[in-house]
């Protein structure tokens, strides 16, 4: 079944994970709550997995990024749709980088990114099982 969830990211704060400093990004909405562990780096953003699950980082997201990138992230192939494409969720419109993610385990998952903000939305398998819109957010 679809399910949709309007989502709060929060940085929680810092840890080290295999001898690099990374945030802890906090996901929270109804019937949603997890710590993703990312580190921002001059080339993209590198994934370290969860605080339950975490492991060496391996780049999760490539910026600055252009259509047609291509590049491998966990058990598929990344890539990038589109570099500016217009969105609008709870929180507000932002002009995104779209990615997805391809895998014969996973399906497809889309993440649409904005360089200003972090995560707006998240289509797990092509919309149809579920997705995360961006509800609110703060810039300190």
């Amino acid at each position: 079944d679809y399910l949709s969830f309007d989502v709060t990211y929060s940085v929680l704060g810092t840890t080290t994970v295999s001898g690099d400093e990374v945030f802890r990004i906090g996901v929270t909405g109804p019937s949603v709550y997890v710590v993703n562990l990312m580190r921002n780096r001059s080339d993209g953003l590198y994934d370290y997995g969860t605080e339950s699950a975490s492991h060496s980082g391996e780049q999760f997201l490539k910026y600055p990024a252009s259509v047609g990138d291509q590049w491998n992230y966990g058990n598929g192939t990344m890539r990038v749709l589109s570099t500016s494409e217009s969105v609008t969720v709870p929180a507000g419109t932002f002009s995104c980088v779209v990615y997805e993610h391809t895998s014969q385990t996973e399906g497809t998952n889309r993440y649409y990114f904005n360089p200003g903000v972090g995560w707006i939305q998240f289509y797990q398998g092509n919309a149809d099982i579920m997705t995360l819109k961006l509800a609110s957010y703060a810039l300190n």
